[in-house]
């Protein structure tokens, strides 16, 4: 997924205006029409670009998105991005570790 300089000057001033700005025109034989799904993965990345980070229980909770790996996986092709380990005790007292995704940006 590629992110323009409009969707970009978008999240910079908005988050929310860039889910409009990433809508892209569809050539269909002779009609245009415009496009605006709102992908779990394209919500994932303008998060990303807007928060720097998100586990896959922030996934879960804003977009519903159960499959962060794999959103991550593809958006690595395009972006550079990295798995912190946090680790932590569970409800339990028993040590677990996460993921937390980071973009760095140094690559927009």
């Amino acid at each position: 997924m590629e992110i323009t300089n409009e969707v970009f000057d978008a999240i910079k001033e908005n988050p929310r205006a860039a889910e409009t700005a990433q809508g892209k025109a569809i050539t269909n034989g002779n009609s245009t029409r415009k496009q605006n799904r709102k992908t779990k993965t394209s919500q994932v990345l303008v998060w990303l670009l807007t928060y720097g980070s998100i586990t896959s229980w922030e996934a879960i909770e804003k977009f519903k998105a159960t499959r962060l790996a794999d959103i991550i996986y593809r958006l690595r092709k395009a972006h550079n991005i990295i798995r912190e380990d946090v680790r932590c005790e569970d409800v339990n007292g028993n040590p677990c570790v996460y993921g937390r995704y980071h973009l760095i940006k140094s690559d927009i």
